[in-house]
């Protein structure tokens, strides 16, 4: 699922976060519209897997960060 939140975060942030449906994802990766629900179930959980990777990993318990 990294590559569709990728391709998510290269549409909002080359047009904004308006600009990022399910269809529009869909058919950047050459991917139908309805194919696309088997990873992501709804925009919602693909706007929260686009700011979870854009986060990136949380420091290390103990590592002073």
């Amino acid at each position: 699922m990294p590559k569709v939140a990728e391709v998510a975060i290269g549409i909002a942030d080359a047009e904004g976060l308006d600009a990022v449906s399910m269809r529009r994802v869909a058919a950047a990766l050459g991917y139908t519209t309805m194919s696309l629900y088997r990873y992501v179930p709804a925009k919602e959980q693909l706007i929260e897997v686009m700011a979870d990777l854009a986060a990136g990993e949380p420091p290390a318990p103990g590592s002073g960060d």
